[in-house]
């Protein structure tokens, strides 16, 4: 698999549970809730664990709030986000850099090994002795 997608399948929950969090959080400062838009913001930026206080908060004041149509789509994507990240495939696992290099290092192979049917074309020195 290449580079991109990995990216993409790690990268993309994690935009999207980061612009549901967001939107929460302009629904908590919106009704007064200062100290908790805050403070979620702030756990979203620095350690992403935000998004989950987000999801806590926001579910619990669905209605009051008017995030009935938002909150079931934010919490599949964290699902989704949790899911990807024990299967390895999360931006912040280091399976995913394991996954990454090993897909580099099969890609340097590809690019240096010979194409069928081209080797003497290649210069005398090359081939060895």
């Amino acid at each position: 698999m290449s580079e991109f997608m990995y990216y993409m399948i790690g990268g993309v929950p994690l935009l999207l549970c980061s612009i549901f969090s967001f939107v929460v959080v302009a629904r908590m400062l919106r009704h007064r809730e200062t100290v908790l838009g805050l403070l979620t913001a702030a756990l979203t930026l620095a350690f992403g664990v935000g998004a989950i206080v987000a999801l806590l908060l926001g579910w619990k004041n669905r209605t009051a709030w008017n995030l009935t149509k938002i909150m079931p789509i934010f919490a599949a994507c964290v699902l989704v986000w949790l899911a990807l990240n024990v299967l390895g495939y999360g931006v912040w696992n280091p399976l995913f850099y394991e996954r990454l290099e090993r897909s580099q290092r099969q890609a340097v192979q590809i690019e240096s090994s010979p194409i069928e049917g081209f080797e003497n074309l290649r210069p005398k020195s090359m081939n060895g002795p």
